[in-house]
């Protein structure tokens, strides 16, 4: 596809792909990098840093889609690690 992004996958031991967050976006009303990382595609449960590592990835599909600006993308991954921390009572 145009795409390349939206068609691998985020994380190699895991089937979610880009295009599935884009989905999530656009079709879903998801919003946030917790939308997509935790209540949609589950990715935070899976992998062992709560897909902290695949959160730039995340937010990089997320950002044109939802018309963030590089500030914005920064803040959403702030805002994400806070979540994580949140949800699975972590210090990092």
């Amino acid at each position: 596809g145009a795409q390349p992004a939206l068609a691998s996958r985020l994380s190699p031991a895991h089937a979610v792909t880009g295009a599935e967050l884009a989905w999530a976006v656009t079709r879903e009303m998801a919003v946030t990098l917790g939308d997509l990382l935790l209540r949609r595609t589950h990715l935070a449960f899976e992998c062992p840093d709560q897909a902290r590592s695949v959160a730039p990835a995340a937010a990089a599909i997320a950002a044109p889609l939802l018309g963030w600006s590089s500030s914005d993308r920064d803040a959403a991954l702030a805002a994400y690690d806070d979540e994580v921390k949140l949800v699975f009572g972590d210090d990092g």
